[in-house]
């Protein structure tokens, strides 16, 4: 999945994932039930809960629509690492 084009999936409230792209921000995908990953959107990544796909917990996705990670479990300190390395500060 890294490195790849990500899908223009649905979002909450009729949105879509390439509706939401920003050149100013990446995506944080959360696809766990119950929003588990909210906490760690920042001003440089908005974090948006999104109906489960291909097995995925989270998945990062670059403002040029590419994935840059993907995560098959909820790990909050691993995709915080990810993060760090990924997102400009």
């Amino acid at each position: 999945m890294d490195g790849h084009r990500a899908p223009d999936l649905g979002l909450p409230h009729g949105d879509t994932l390439l509706r939401r792209l920003r050149v100013d921000r990446f995506l944080l995908l959360d696809f766990t039930p119950a929003g588990e990953l909210a906490a760690l959107g920042t001003p440089a990544v908005e974090v948006v809960t999104a109906e489960p796909w291909a097995g995925l917990a989270a998945a990062l996705v670059r403002p040029d629509g590419y994935i840059a990670r993907a995560w098959s479990t909820a790990d909050a300190d691993q995709i915080r690492t990810a993060l760090t390395d990924w997102v400009p500060s």
